[in-house]
């Protein structure tokens, strides 16, 4: 990634968090790789469903995920979502509109992470 283009996570904090134990936050990494697709998922299909309490659930978890690997943009949408339902204004127009951002963001976080963690 060259400097120009915007840093999609930070492992600062991870790195410290974890003493600087590569393994660990290589094991961090890959479980990131592994469950937020899924997590993605059940947002979708809280989404489909029109569940608010689905889409909290899986909301708050990404939330969780996003922090840890500081995703900022990502850390952002879910953080507009989860004011939504706290605010009880959740628009499901614009809750599309940031699903798709996500599902974006989630992409491009976890291609740039398997590269630089080799993961398959």
């Amino acid at each position: 990634m060259n400097s120009s283009e915007r840093k999609l996570y930070d492992l600062t904090n991870l790195n410290e968090l974890c003493s600087f134990d590569t393994a660990v936050v290589s094991q961090l990494v890959q479980t990131f790789i592994a469950t937020t697709p899924k997590l993605f998922t059940e947002l979708e299909n809280g989404f489909v469903n029109q569940s608010v309490s689905e889409i909290n659930e899986a909301n708050h978890q990404l939330k969780s995920a996003f922090a840890l690997l500081q995703i900022s943009e990502g850390n952002k949408l879910v953080k507009e979502i989860e004011n939504g339902i706290k605010n009880n204004v959740l628009n499901f127009d614009i809750l599309s509109a940031q699903i798709k951002q996500l599902s974006l963001v989630i992409s491009s976080v976890i291609l740039a992470l398997k590269e630089e963690f080799n993961v398959v």
